[in-house]
């Protein structure tokens, strides 16, 4: 499998006015190289000038992400996930904009079925449109029967467990580039409306990043490296049984998957 990897900087995003995370010296330092040599940003992190931007991919089962054409939202409106760049500020499903700091465009060795979510499957108005996902790319669910279930936060429940509810399926249409979006923390960003998760900067995620990417990627972000998935992914995964008794209860009581989105708040951030 080929894997390239989209990086930039965009130093128009105004992040101090919107309360945003503060870049790192080492991230600033990295970004100023990688600025003034025209180098991407990975090889300059991890010193490598010749590092390549495509390099075979050892994990060719990755069955997460966005595929192509899937619809973000951002502070500028909807754009192609395709078409987004670090420094873009997403919105998540809490209702704040945070930034996207990396996109991996990872091109499967062989096309891979998706799961085709029906317009408003999950939720008056959710999807928008219909939409399709990778079979495990995780949808956070906040219904009132999850929250009874998993508390307020809810839960994160993989799209193909999902194919027990009218409306969603495996779709006919098979996708080979998978879009694997990294913010500086797990989080959702929102799918045609649907809150789905972005890349967990955690060490049992580390072999779905390229492999000639690991060693920059774990320096600026050292939680890929740490075996502590519970401090860097803070929403709830639960068991595979309980995410299936979850859609059970929901395909049982014809509910909604999603409760009420979250109002957007004009440059809210967190």
């Amino acid at each position: 499998m080929a894997c390239t990897t989209k990086i930039d900087y965009t130093p128009q995003v105004s992040e101090k006015p919107l309360g945003l995370p503060q870049i790192t010296q080492g991230w600033q330092a990295a970004l100023n190289i990688a600025k003034a040599t025209g180098r991407p940003l990975p090889a300059v992190a991890a010193n490598a000038p010749d590092a390549p931007t495509k390099a075979p991919e050892d994990n060719a089962n990755a069955r997460i992400g966005l595929t192509k054409g899937a619809v973000i939202e951002t502070l500028d409106g909807p754009k192609p996930v395709e078409n987004l760049k670090p420094g873009d500020l997403l919105r998540t499903g809490s209702g704040a904009y945070r930034p996207l700091r990396h996109v991996f465009r990872v091109e499967l060795d062989a096309p891979r079925r998706a799961i085709r979510i029906n317009a408003e499957a999950l939720g008056p108005g959710l999807p928008e449109k219909g939409i399709r996902l990778p079979r495990d790319q995780q949808i956070h669910v906040t219904s009132d029967i999850a929250r009874r279930m998993f508390g307020h936060e809810g839960a994160l429940v993989p799209a193909h467990l999902l194919t027990a509810l009218p409306g969603i399926a495996a779709a006919r249409v098979k996708d080979r580039v998978h879009y694997l979006l990294l913010m500086d923390r797990q989080d959702t960003v929102l799918t045609r409306g649907v809150p789905t998760e972005t890349l967990a900067p955690c060490a049992r995620n580390l072999d779905l990043v390229p492999a000639h990417l690991r060693r920059a990627i774990t320096r600026l972000y050292p939680g890929f490296g740490q075996d502590k998935p519970k401090a860097a992914r803070h929403l709830n995964v639960p068991k595979t049984k309980r995410q299936k008794r979850l859609v059970h209860k929901h395909a049982n009581s014809g509910t909604p998957l999603l409760g009420d989105d979250p109002a957007p708040e004009d440059h809210k951030t967190g």
